[in-house]
């Protein structure tokens, strides 16, 4: 899998002269969740199989920031995030796990948002070309540096539902 990124930086593209990590550094993982499975997360990807995931149903998609999920460990608020719209919407709930990519320095994470954000264009335009879903059944939500991950990814989907 290749990702092309202007090579020059101070650009509103790129506003730090380094390039990202490789896809296989940052170990980008998404874990879904549903009604049905909000205690137990499922690992999904769209090369092994999306699980219980369910195209019929709106699909909200995060992402942490800078230094969250440390070791894995999903944060109280995120939890508290799933359950509120699980509880208020049936609908498939994605947490993106990029923790290999997001760490110190700052402006190495910063880049890495970009390939992040390629993922999971790369994710979502399986789901619709592959799995007959629609881009507006899809809201990206994105904490910090999660959030300029979620805006990469809006640039590779047209016709998304919502970012926030």
């Amino acid at each position: 899998m290749h990702f092309a990124f202007p090579l020059t930086g101070n650009t509103l593209e790129r506003p730090f002269n380094i390039l990202p990590a490789s896809p296989s550094v940052i170990g980008t993982r998404f874990f879904l969740y549903t009604r049905n499975t909000r205690n137990k997360r499922e690992e999904i990807s769209r090369t092994s199989g999306l699980g219980s995931w369910d195209a019929s149903k709106p699909t909200k998609i995060t992402a942490h920031g800078f230094l969250d999920l440390p070791y894995g460990n999903i944060p109280p608020w995120w939890t508290d995030m799933k359950n509120a719209f699980l509880d208020i919407e049936d609908c498939n709930f994605i947490l993106t796990d990029w923790s290999r990519g997001n760490g110190f320095p700052y402006n190495k994470a910063a880049v890495n948002t970009q390939i992040v954000g390629a993922e999971i264009a790369l994710l979502i335009n399986s789901m619709i070309k592959e799995h007959g879903a629609s881009a507006d059944d899809f809201h990206l939500i994105g904490h910090s540096l999660g959030a300029e991950v979620m805006g990469y990814a809006g640039e590779r989907v047209p016709n998304l539902a919502r970012i926030t």
